[in-house]
């Protein structure tokens, strides 16, 4: 969980830009760019996001969203201890 998260949007259509996410001593931990924007379930969404890790900037992720759709979610996923027992298919 990050303390502080800042989120720059494009101006006009509200599309994530970057965001820049923060510990609870205020250090800069991961900074995400959103990219390859496509219509997805509706509405224009990123298909990519690139995450670099601030403390060591030789590492970074790209994760690219393939097959989008709507699901319910249960209220226990959003619990910490509930983390283990997701299946992501």
């Amino acid at each position: 969980m990050y303390n502080r998260v800042e989120y720059w949007v494009e101006q006009g259509t509200f599309r994530p830009v970057k965001g820049k996410f923060y510990s609870d001593s205020g250090r800069l931990l991961k900074i995400i760019y959103y990219r390859n924007y496509m219509e997805r379930l509706g509405a224009v969404r990123p298909a990519e996001s690139v995450i670099i890790d601030a403390v060591d900037s030789t590492l970074a992720t790209i994760a690219v969203f393939n097959e989008s759709r709507f699901q319910d979610v249960p209220d226990a996923w959003f619990q910490r201890d509930y983390l283990p027992r997701l299946q992501i298919r």
